[in-house]
Protein backbone atom coordinates (compact mmCIF):
# COMPACT_ATOMS: atom_id res chain seq x y z
CA UNK A 1 0.00 0.00 0.00
CA UNK A 2 3.26 2.35 0.46
CA UNK A 3 3.55 2.30 -3.21
CA UNK A 4 0.00 3.20 -3.97
CA UNK A 5 -0.19 6.23 -1.82
CA UNK A 6 3.70 7.42 -2.97
CA UNK A 7 2.25 8.60 -5.81
CA UNK A 8 0.66 11.54 -4.52
CA UNK A 9 3.34 13.01 -2.58
CA UNK A 10 4.62 15.16 -5.32
CA UNK A 11 7.43 17.23 -5.30
CA UNK A 12 9.39 18.82 -2.39
CA UNK A 13 8.95 22.51 -1.97
CA UNK A 14 11.26 24.64 0.03
CA UNK A 15 10.98 25.52 3.74
CA UNK A 16 8.29 28.68 4.96
CA UNK A 17 10.38 30.59 6.91
CA UNK A 18 7.67 31.83 9.84
CA UNK A 19 8.61 35.86 10.73
CA UNK A 20 9.11 37.08 14.47
CA UNK A 21 6.01 37.17 15.77
CA UNK A 22 4.39 34.04 13.57
CA UNK A 23 4.54 30.07 14.62
CA UNK A 24 6.75 28.29 12.09
CA UNK A 25 5.83 27.30 8.75
CA UNK A 26 5.01 23.90 7.92
CA UNK A 27 6.76 22.49 4.93
CA UNK A 28 3.76 21.82 2.45
CA UNK A 29 5.15 18.72 1.26
CA UNK A 30 5.60 17.36 4.64
CA UNK A 31 1.80 18.07 5.46
CA UNK A 32 0.62 16.47 2.17
CA UNK A 33 2.77 13.71 2.68
CA UNK A 34 1.72 13.01 6.46
CA UNK A 35 -2.03 13.31 5.39
CA UNK A 36 -1.96 10.92 2.77
CA UNK A 37 -0.33 8.68 5.52
CA UNK A 38 -3.07 9.56 7.48
CA UNK A 39 -5.29 8.66 5.28
CA UNK A 40 -3.57 5.21 4.11
CA UNK A 41 -3.90 4.14 8.11
CA UNK A 42 -7.16 5.01 8.52
CA UNK A 43 -6.18 7.02 11.20
CA UNK A 44 -8.95 9.86 10.61
CA UNK A 45 -8.84 11.33 13.89
CA UNK A 46 -4.86 12.48 12.98
CA UNK A 47 -6.07 12.90 9.17
CA UNK A 48 -8.65 15.37 10.19
CA UNK A 49 -6.21 17.74 12.40
CA UNK A 50 -3.60 17.53 9.28
CA UNK A 51 -6.44 18.59 7.05
CA UNK A 52 -7.30 21.62 9.43
CA UNK A 53 -4.06 22.87 8.44
CA UNK A 54 -3.99 22.77 4.71
CA UNK A 55 -5.21 26.48 4.25
CA UNK A 56 -2.95 28.27 7.04
CA UNK A 57 0.36 26.38 5.71
CA UNK A 58 -0.57 27.47 1.73
CA UNK A 59 -0.80 31.22 2.95
CA UNK A 60 2.06 31.39 4.87
CA UNK A 61 4.81 29.14 2.34
CA UNK A 62 7.68 32.28 2.00
CA UNK A 63 7.96 30.85 -1.49
CA UNK A 64 5.57 30.97 -4.32
CA UNK A 65 3.18 27.20 -4.33
CA UNK A 66 3.68 24.66 -6.69
CA UNK A 67 0.51 24.10 -8.29
CA UNK A 68 -0.24 20.59 -8.48
CA UNK A 69 0.62 20.30 -4.74
CA UNK A 70 -1.62 22.59 -3.94
CA UNK A 71 -4.38 21.28 -5.35
CA UNK A 72 -3.33 17.37 -4.15
CA UNK A 73 -2.93 18.64 -0.43
CA UNK A 74 -6.99 20.37 -0.62
CA UNK A 75 -8.22 17.23 -2.59
CA UNK A 76 -6.35 14.96 0.27
CA UNK A 77 -8.07 17.73 3.05
CA UNK A 78 -11.59 17.61 1.32
CA UNK A 79 -11.61 13.15 1.48
CA UNK A 80 -10.21 13.57 4.91
CA UNK A 81 -13.50 15.77 5.83
CA UNK A 82 -15.50 13.79 3.87
CA UNK A 83 -14.67 10.31 5.71
CA UNK A 84 -15.33 12.01 9.06
CA UNK A 85 -18.67 13.07 7.77
CA UNK A 86 -17.77 16.90 7.53
CA UNK A 87 -19.52 17.43 4.19
CA UNK A 88 -19.14 21.24 4.58
CA UNK A 89 -15.48 20.97 5.23
CA UNK A 90 -15.33 18.40 2.01
CA UNK A 91 -17.28 21.04 -0.34
CA UNK A 92 -14.87 23.89 1.18
CA UNK A 93 -11.89 21.87 0.49
CA UNK A 94 -12.74 20.49 -2.69
CA UNK A 95 -13.89 23.66 -4.10
CA UNK A 96 -10.55 25.10 -3.46
CA UNK A 97 -8.58 22.24 -5.19
CA UNK A 98 -10.85 22.17 -8.08
CA UNK A 99 -10.43 25.85 -8.74
CA UNK A 100 -6.74 25.73 -8.31
CA UNK A 101 -6.79 22.44 -10.68
CA UNK A 102 -10.27 21.43 -12.08
CA UNK A 103 -8.35 19.18 -15.38
CA UNK A 104 -7.07 17.26 -12.40
CA UNK A 105 -10.05 14.59 -10.69
CA UNK A 106 -10.00 12.68 -7.54
CA UNK A 107 -7.81 8.90 -7.44
CA UNK A 108 -9.82 6.00 -6.92
CA UNK A 109 -8.33 5.00 -3.76
CA UNK A 110 -10.55 6.75 -2.21
CA UNK A 111 -14.03 5.47 -3.49
CA UNK A 112 -16.78 5.87 -5.82
CA UNK A 113 -18.66 7.63 -3.30
CA UNK A 114 -16.54 10.47 -2.39
CA UNK A 115 -15.03 10.64 -5.94
CA UNK A 116 -18.82 11.34 -7.06
CA UNK A 117 -19.47 14.20 -4.81
CA UNK A 118 -15.51 15.77 -5.68
CA UNK A 119 -16.76 15.16 -9.43
CA UNK A 120 -19.98 17.39 -8.92
CA UNK A 121 -17.95 20.04 -7.36
CA UNK A 122 -15.48 20.21 -9.98
CA UNK A 123 -17.88 20.00 -12.85
CA UNK A 124 -20.37 22.79 -11.64
CA UNK A 125 -17.46 24.91 -11.11
CA UNK A 126 -16.12 24.41 -15.08
CA UNK A 127 -19.79 24.80 -16.28
CA UNK A 128 -20.25 28.61 -14.77
CA UNK A 129 -17.19 29.36 -16.70
CA UNK A 130 -13.77 31.26 -16.15
CA UNK A 131 -12.78 34.69 -14.65
CA UNK A 132 -9.41 36.42 -15.31
CA UNK A 133 -6.69 38.21 -13.43
CA UNK A 134 -4.14 40.44 -14.43
CA UNK A 135 -0.89 42.20 -12.75
CA UNK A 136 -0.53 46.20 -12.93
CA UNK A 137 2.70 47.68 -11.32
CA UNK A 138 5.21 46.41 -9.91
CA UNK A 139 6.37 43.26 -8.32
CA UNK A 140 5.80 40.17 -8.47
CA UNK A 141 2.77 38.02 -8.11
CA UNK A 142 1.25 34.15 -8.57
CA UNK A 143 -2.25 33.02 -8.34
CA UNK A 144 -1.87 29.12 -7.24
CA UNK A 145 1.24 28.93 -8.02
CA UNK A 146 0.84 30.25 -11.54
CA UNK A 147 2.72 33.05 -12.21
CA UNK A 148 1.47 36.60 -13.54
CA UNK A 149 3.00 38.63 -15.88
CA UNK A 150 2.61 42.60 -15.64
CA UNK A 151 -0.31 43.72 -18.36
CA UNK A 152 -1.06 39.90 -19.02
CA UNK A 153 -4.24 38.76 -18.31
CA UNK A 154 -4.65 35.19 -16.82
CA UNK A 155 -7.52 32.94 -17.30
CA UNK A 156 -8.87 30.51 -14.22
CA UNK A 157 -11.70 28.88 -12.56
CA UNK A 158 -14.39 30.82 -10.82
CA UNK A 159 -14.33 30.20 -6.98
CA UNK A 160 -11.53 30.56 -4.65
CA UNK A 161 -8.08 30.67 -5.34
CA UNK A 162 -4.54 31.54 -3.20
CA UNK A 163 -2.83 35.05 -4.32
CA UNK A 164 0.66 35.45 -3.50
CA UNK A 165 2.46 38.76 -3.62
CA UNK A 166 6.04 40.55 -3.08
CA UNK A 167 7.10 43.78 -3.60
CA UNK A 168 10.59 44.70 -4.71
CA UNK A 169 13.03 43.51 -1.88
CA UNK A 170 10.11 42.59 0.39
CA UNK A 171 8.90 38.98 1.35
CA UNK A 172 5.78 37.06 0.15
CA UNK A 173 2.48 37.91 1.37
CA UNK A 174 -0.70 35.57 0.70
CA UNK A 175 -4.41 35.82 0.72
CA UNK A 176 -7.48 34.21 -0.73
CA UNK A 177 -9.47 35.60 -3.37
CA UNK A 178 -12.89 34.08 -4.84
CA UNK A 179 -13.80 35.45 -8.63
CA UNK A 180 -17.18 34.92 -9.87
CA UNK A 181 -17.76 33.63 -13.64
CA UNK A 182 -17.34 36.67 -16.04
CA UNK A 183 -14.88 38.57 -13.33
CA UNK A 184 -11.84 41.06 -14.38
CA UNK A 185 -9.38 41.34 -11.42
CA UNK A 186 -6.68 43.85 -11.53
CA UNK A 187 -4.34 42.77 -9.05
CA UNK A 188 -1.82 45.45 -7.78
CA UNK A 189 1.20 43.80 -6.39
CA UNK A 190 1.56 47.10 -3.46
CA UNK A 191 -2.21 47.54 -2.60
CA UNK A 192 -2.77 43.70 -2.50
CA UNK A 193 -4.74 42.77 0.46
CA UNK A 194 -2.90 41.76 3.68
CA UNK A 195 -3.09 38.08 4.60
CA UNK A 196 -5.00 37.28 7.91
CA UNK A 197 -2.74 36.66 10.59
CA UNK A 198 -1.51 32.74 10.65
CA UNK A 199 -2.96 32.56 14.15
CA UNK A 200 -6.18 33.01 12.65
CA UNK A 201 -6.13 31.15 9.40
CA UNK A 202 -6.42 27.35 11.27
CA UNK A 203 -9.20 26.27 9.43
CA UNK A 204 -12.18 25.83 11.69
CA UNK A 205 -14.88 23.08 10.27
CA UNK A 206 -17.84 24.86 8.82
CA UNK A 207 -21.16 24.34 11.20
CA UNK A 208 -23.85 22.96 9.07
CA UNK A 209 -26.65 25.21 8.58
CA UNK A 210 -28.56 25.92 11.42
CA UNK A 211 -32.34 25.77 9.52
CA UNK A 212 -31.18 22.27 8.01
CA UNK A 213 -33.42 19.50 8.88
CA UNK A 214 -32.45 17.70 11.70
CA UNK A 215 -33.79 14.45 9.61
CA UNK A 216 -31.51 15.44 6.32
CA UNK A 217 -28.63 15.96 8.38
CA UNK A 218 -28.65 11.90 9.93
CA UNK A 219 -29.97 10.92 7.13
CA UNK A 220 -26.74 12.61 5.09
CA UNK A 221 -24.15 11.43 7.76
CA UNK A 222 -25.51 8.09 8.10
CA UNK A 223 -25.15 7.71 4.83
CA UNK A 224 -21.50 9.31 5.00
CA UNK A 225 -21.02 6.96 7.58
CA UNK A 226 -22.07 3.90 5.57
CA UNK A 227 -20.41 5.20 3.02
CA UNK A 228 -17.53 5.35 4.88
CA UNK A 229 -17.61 1.76 6.77
CA UNK A 230 -17.49 0.33 3.05
CA UNK A 231 -14.68 2.03 1.96
CA UNK A 232 -12.81 0.55 5.01
CA UNK A 233 -13.83 -2.70 4.51
CA UNK A 234 -12.61 -2.70 0.79
CA UNK A 235 -9.48 -1.27 2.20
CA UNK A 236 -9.34 -4.14 4.36
CA UNK A 237 -10.37 -6.80 2.23
CA UNK A 238 -7.11 -5.93 -0.50
CA UNK A 239 -5.16 -5.42 2.66
CA UNK A 240 -6.12 -8.85 3.49
CA UNK A 241 -4.81 -10.04 -0.15
CA UNK A 242 -1.57 -8.80 0.60
CA UNK A 243 -1.29 -10.46 3.97
CA UNK A 244 -1.62 -13.85 1.97
CA UNK A 245 0.84 -12.74 -0.91
CA UNK A 246 3.23 -11.50 1.34
CA UNK A 247 6.45 -14.09 1.59
CA UNK A 248 8.58 -12.04 4.62
CA UNK A 249 7.58 -13.58 8.02
CA UNK A 250 8.41 -10.12 9.57
CA UNK A 251 5.77 -8.31 7.44
CA UNK A 252 3.41 -10.51 8.55
CA UNK A 253 2.04 -9.18 11.99
CA UNK A 254 1.91 -5.27 10.34
CA UNK A 255 -0.11 -6.47 7.57
CA UNK A 256 -2.74 -8.44 10.27
CA UNK A 257 -2.97 -5.40 12.44
CA UNK A 258 -4.01 -3.33 9.66
CA UNK A 259 -6.25 -5.43 8.64
CA UNK A 260 -7.99 -5.56 11.85
CA UNK A 261 -7.91 -2.55 12.46
CA UNK A 262 -9.45 -0.94 9.05
CA UNK A 263 -11.92 -4.41 9.52
CA UNK A 264 -12.94 -2.65 12.71
CA UNK A 265 -13.19 0.57 11.64
CA UNK A 266 -15.55 -0.05 9.09
CA UNK A 267 -18.03 -2.51 10.88
CA UNK A 268 -18.38 0.11 13.36
CA UNK A 269 -18.94 3.03 10.89
CA UNK A 270 -21.11 0.96 8.89
CA UNK A 271 -23.79 0.31 11.84
CA UNK A 272 -23.50 3.62 13.15
CA UNK A 273 -24.55 4.74 9.91
CA UNK A 274 -27.23 2.69 9.14
CA UNK A 275 -28.41 3.88 12.87
CA UNK A 276 -28.25 6.98 11.72
CA UNK A 277 -30.09 6.12 8.42
CA UNK A 278 -32.71 4.44 10.99
CA UNK A 279 -33.66 7.05 13.12
CA UNK A 280 -33.88 9.97 10.49
CA UNK A 281 -36.67 7.46 8.72
CA UNK A 282 -38.39 7.42 12.03
CA UNK A 283 -37.83 11.67 12.78
CA UNK A 284 -39.26 11.90 8.81
CA UNK A 285 -42.74 10.08 9.77
CA UNK A 286 -43.53 13.06 12.15
CA UNK A 287 -40.91 12.98 15.15
CA UNK A 288 -41.00 10.91 18.12
CA UNK A 289 -44.46 11.96 18.95
CA UNK A 290 -45.92 9.95 15.98
CA UNK A 291 -43.69 6.51 16.95
CA UNK A 292 -45.38 6.89 20.65
CA UNK A 293 -49.27 6.76 18.43
CA UNK A 294 -48.54 3.51 17.09
CA UNK A 295 -45.56 3.58 14.09
CA UNK A 296 -43.72 1.05 15.78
Amino acid sequence: MTGLWSVFLGVTLGMGTARADEPACPVISDLTSSLSGALAEAELEKADELAGQAKATALCQSQPLQTMLAAQLFRLSGATSYFNGDMAGAAEAFTLAASISPGEGLEDLYGQQVGSFYAGIRDKLVSEGGATIVLKGAGEAWIDGRVLREGVPRDVAVGPHIVQVREEGGVLEASELTLAAGDEHVLGAAAAPDPQPIAQQVAVRTPVAVGASRSMLMLGGGGVLVATGAAMLALATQNHSNFDEERDPTKLEGLQSKTNTLATLGLVSGAAGLGMVGAATLLSDGGLGVVFRGRW
